[in-house]
């Protein structure tokens, strides 16, 4: 692959309190470490409003940071992605894990989007909906901008329903299992993105059913009713049974936190149980204030899920009454 020369921007929308350039970049992009961002400075890559700074840069709000990537080679990624569904108006597509949907701050061009636009030769095609880098499974894409908005989760009039399925460690309190924990971030935690449940935070509610307990290990259906980040894999930690392989919310972060500094070791995956979360979004149906509903399924969550379960026992409750229970409840929660 070709060496990477690019740059990022980002200007600074809130500031609360004094802050040296890279103390700010440690908390804002935890992706490189505390000596890799001073070297980075050091060698006139970040830059501030446009010159070269110091790690002791002072920032206030709306200054501009630029960090220029230079002859970098992005890390391998799956980019085995697959159409799943096609009409006039969208895309459905397999997004395998580890792919992330954007750009992030170690890979930039095999990302979801680059890859889907090169495949139908359309800058057009807009994102829907998103899934964390390490989930895998459905993402919807617009064959126009002006359709995105009508498909959106976020226009009045337009319902999305989306099932997960997971591995988990332990089994639920209950067969049938909810959570309608308040989430946010905490401010100056370690993982600036860890969701931790808190009544001050923002509504979250999450609908969870098991379909299978084997060895230590529960196969489950999951739904989110409210869409905050990362809510699925926060309510099923703090139900004290997370996600196999989840860096941020099992194991005390602490192998997130570590593959911020070097490569996880073969025993360090051992122990988290797969490179990534097993969580996979095999069904999505998007029913717009008018018009005619669009929905798929996709059976394949990669090998590392299929280690723990297949999906045999999923297909079987997918043709089953228990499944039109469970979904028409969903439905009944987001009405």
């Amino acid at each position: 692959m070709p060496l990477v020369n690019t740059s990022l921007s980002l200007n600074i929308k809130q500031l609360t309190e004094d802050c040296e350039l890279l103390d700010y970049l440690c908390v804002r992009f935890p992706y490189q470490a505390h000596d890799k961002w001073k070297n980075l400075i050091n060698d006139g890559l970040v830059e501030v409003n446009g010159s070269h700074a110091s790690p002791e840069t002072p920032l206030k709000k709306d200054d501009v940071i630029t960090y220029n990537i230079r002859n970098y080679q992005e890390p391998d990624v799956n980019i085995n992605f697959r159409i799943v569904h096609r009409d006039d108006k969208l895309l459905m597509v397999h997004k395998p894990a580890g792919l992330p949907v954007h750009r992030t701050g170690k890979i930039f061009v095999n990302t979801l989007v680059n890859l889907v636009r090169e495949h139908e030769d359309s800058d057009q095609l807009t994102l829907v909906n998103r899934l964390d880098a390490g989930t895998s499974g459905i993402v919807v894409f617009a064959r126009e901008k002006s359709n995105a908005k009508y498909f959106s989760p976020m226009s009045p009039g337009v319902h999305w329903d989306k099932l997960y399925c997971a591995v988990i460690r332990g089994n639920l309190p209950n067969k049938k299992c909810h959570s309608n924990k308040a989430l946010k971030e905490r401010p100056g935690n370690k993982i600036r993105c860890q969701m931790f449940e808190e009544a001050e935070g923002k509504s979250a509610s999450s609908q969870f059913y098991t379909i299978e307990e084997k060895n230590g290990y529960s196969l489950i259906i999951a739904a989110p009713i409210t869409g905050r980040k990362h809510q699925l894999r926060a309510h099923l930690s703090g139900l004290g049974t997370p996600i196999i392989g989840d860096k941020i919310y099992s194991c005390e972060g602490k192998y997130y936190l570590k593959q911020i500094q070097q490569s996880l070791s073969q025993i360090d995956l051992e122990h988290l149980g797969a490179p990534h979360q097993l969580l996979h979004c095999f069904y999505c149906a998007i029913t717009p204030a008018s018009g005619n509903q669009r929905q798929c399924v996709d059976w394949e969550p990669g090998e590392d899920f299929t280690r723990y379960f297949n999906l045999d026992r999923v297909r079987k409750w997918w043709g089953s009454k228990e499944k039109e229970l469970f979904l028409n409840n969903l439905r009944d929660k987001t009405e």
